[in-house]
């Protein structure tokens, strides 16, 4: 089954809960062998939808498709997902309490917000990597100070200072569910002014179950769902819409639409593109977003064509990582250090640390 179809086709199998009818494609794209139960069940894993999928595909007793012996492996994934977010929600109370006594308050974002409000309909359903919080600049440092208290730590060396991440280098613990990252600005500072950390505590929204437990507001979950998927993490430029990122879109789009966002937003073209071809993926003809821009037109064709053209998309990604790396990024870093007294002496902490190299070496490796 080439790339184009099982993502088209795995992207619809999402929308399932909403869309029953598509209940009979599904069974006779597996029936007919069209789709192969082990191409999808690797699809969806790579794509990080393995939970989701199981949980839909058992609601709408879909697994007789499958061999029970695969049935039963994804069975036992799925159930280790959601005892690992039962396990996200208790961290989250206790390290929630342990701020609350120092006088933080802390708004939760990403995965972490939308297990708490509730946004996905089943709890086992979101693969999560670690927590994310923000806190007002005044409580960045304490904060930080606290859980370091708590047991938490980060064992690698920085090469730069804290206060020009957006967030506090990833903080780690042996007997807690996931790592924590507390978070100074929402996103990358270069797009902090159309979502900055001012408007997410001032919008924060109160989880009614818990005691003083905030989230961000659904505006501005939806915005950072854009921000997070296709500039922070370059799906714009690299013509990616990551199915995981899709899921959350589309449950949020129940819950605020999406072209009310856009008027908020700088880059109001690629978040029309964003909106417009998720719609395309789930096949729901306009009812998430639709636009009769011709620059969205083309870049969703050319989306498209990408799914179609595995060598080309390869090829036009190799590229435009290596114009990242070699020109933004470390013409970047010789620029400010060619005007920055720290951005020089941090380049040559890096250089003399010969540990820095073999991490450099693996996340160039991720990176490809």
């Amino acid at each position: 089954m080439n790339l184009r179809r099982i993502y088209y086709f795995t992207a619809q199998c999402l929308t399932l809960d909403n869309c029953p009818e598509y209940r009979k494609n599904i069974v006779l794209n597996f029936t007919s062998g069209e789709v192969t139960p082990l191409d999808f069940i690797t699809f969806c894993d790579h794509q990080l939808v393995l939970p989701t999928l199981y949980s839909k595909f058992k609601k709408h007793d879909l697994l007789y498709l499958f061999p029970e012996d695969l049935v039963l492996q994804w069975e036992t994934i799925y159930l280790l997902n959601k005892k690992r977010n039962e396990g996200i929600i208790q961290q989250i109370d206790d390290m929630n309490s342990a701020l609350l006594k120092e006088g933080i308050t802390p708004v939760y974002m990403k995965g972490s917000a939308h297990l708490l409000d509730g946004v996905y309909p089943d709890i086992g359903e979101r693969m999560m990597s670690d927590i994310d919080f923000l806190v007002c600049e005044k409580d960045f440092q304490k904060t930080v100070d606290l859980f370091l208290d708590l047991g938490y730590s980060n064992p690698n060396q920085f090469y730069c200072q804290v206060n020009k991440l957006k967030h506090y280098p990833t903080l780690y613990k042996k007997d807690v569910t996931a790592n924590i990252e507390i978070h100074r600005i929402p996103v990358d500072f270069e797009y902090s002014k159309q979502y900055s950390a001012n408007m997410v505590l001032d919008g924060k929204k109160t989880i009614m179950e818990k005691t003083n437990c905030f989230v961000s507001s659904d505006n501005h979950k939806l915005t950072h769902n854009f921000i997070h998927s296709q500039l922070g993490n370059k799906g714009y430029l690299f013509k990616k819409t990551p199915l995981r990122d899709l899921y959350d879109l589309y449950l949020l789009s129940q819950r605020v639409k999406p072209e009310l966002i856009i008027s908020r937003l700088e880059e109001k073209l690629k978040a029309k593109a964003y909106f417009s071809f998720a719609d395309k993926l789930l096949n729901l003809n306009g009812k998430l977003y639709s636009s009769n821009s011709k620059r969205v037109k083309l870049h969703c064709f050319v989306c498209d064509k990408m799914l179609i053209y595995r060598k080309t998309r390869d090829l036009y990604t190799l590229c435009v990582k290596l114009v990242q790396l070699f020109f933004v990024r470390y013409l970047g870093l010789l620029f400010h250090a060619v005007c920055e007294k720290q951005s020089r002496e941090f380049i040559m902490i890096r250089l003399q640390d010969r540990h820095w190299y073999k991490r450099h070496l693996h996340g160039l490796k991720t990176y490809f």
